[in-house]
């Protein structure tokens, strides 16, 4: 289709900034509800796109990142700030 330059796609569905940083975080093991929302970041921004349609959903994004990431993600001791 000659399309050229950077293309910004998403998966389809629309998700929080809090919610998926809580959602990544218990995919690593982690305890969610260690996440603090910042303000803004309960809203919904999704983006759209007619490439987008080509991508996973975001659930199975998220659990073959997981699955296939070289990181052991675990739970692990953060100092209080």
């Amino acid at each position: 289709d000659d399309a050229t330059g950077l293309w910004h796609l998403a998966n389809p569905g629309e998700i929080s900034w809090a919610a998926l940083a809580q959602e990544a975080a218990r995919r690593a093991g982690l305890d969610p509800g260690l996440v603090r929302a910042t303000p803004g970041a309960g809203v919904r921004t999704a983006l759209t796109s007619e490439r987008g349609v080509l991508l996973p959903p975001l659930d199975s994004a998220l659990d073959r990142f997981f699955r296939d990431s070289e990181i052991a993600w675990a739970p692990m001791s953060v100092a209080a700030e």
